[in-house]
C-alpha cells in the first residue's frame, strides 16, 4: 500500500517451531538533501570503523525502514513514522538531559540533589519544548 510516499509490504518472521509472526515492512524515501546527507554520514561512519560497507547499505541510509506487528488497521503508515519520529526525539531529548553542565557532579542522596536535579530537567524540557515548536514553525511542520 502507498500512501504519502510510504510503502510498505506485509511480511512473515519465521520462528523454530512456532507459527510465523506476521509484520509489515514500512519503507519511506528521504527527500533527496536528506538522503545524501544520510548517506555521507553513512560512508563517514563506515570509514571510522575502518569497514567495507556494501552498497546497499549506503543506499538504505537514504530511506527510513522499518518493521513492526502493528496491524495497520491499528496504526497508519503514516502515523506509525510519525510515532517513531517522536519516539526519535524523546531519545534525544533524554540524551540532552543526561549532557547538562554539572549532572555528573550530583550525588545520588539528599533533597537539595534531587530538587537541583529536578529543576534543571524542568528546564531543558521547556527549552526542548519551546525548540521543537520553533522548528516546526520554520520547517512547515517536522522538527
Amino acid at each position: 500500500m502507498v500512501d504519502a510516499g510510504i510503502d510498505s509490504i506485509p511480511v512473515w518472521i519465521p520462528f523454530e517451531r512456532n507459527t510465523p509472526l506476521a509484520a509489515r515492512l514500512v519503507v519511506k524515501k528521504l527527500p533527496p538533501e536528506q538522503a545524501a546527507k544520510a548517506r555521507a554520514r553513512a560512508k563517514k561512519r563506515l570509514s571510522k570503523s575502518q569497514k567495507k560497507g556494501s552498497d546497499l547499505a549506503i543506499r538504505l541510509a537514504g530511506y527510513v525502514v522499518l518493521l513492526t506487528t502493528v496491524p495497520e488497521s491499528d496504526l497508519s503508515n503514516e502515523q506509525l513514522l510519525k510515532t517513531y519520529q517522536l519516539r526519535w526525539q524523546i531519545e534525544l531529548f533524554f540524551k540532552r538531559c543526561k549532557s547538562l553542565p554539572g549532572l555528573d557532579e550530583v550525588r545520588a542522596g539528599g533533597r537539595v540533589a534531587h530538587s537541583w536535579l529536578l529543576g534543571k530537567m524542568l528546564i531543558a524540557a521547556l527549552i526542548d519544548r519551546k525548540l521543537v515548536q520553533l522548528l516546526e514553525e520554520t520547517n512547515g511542520g517536522t522538527p
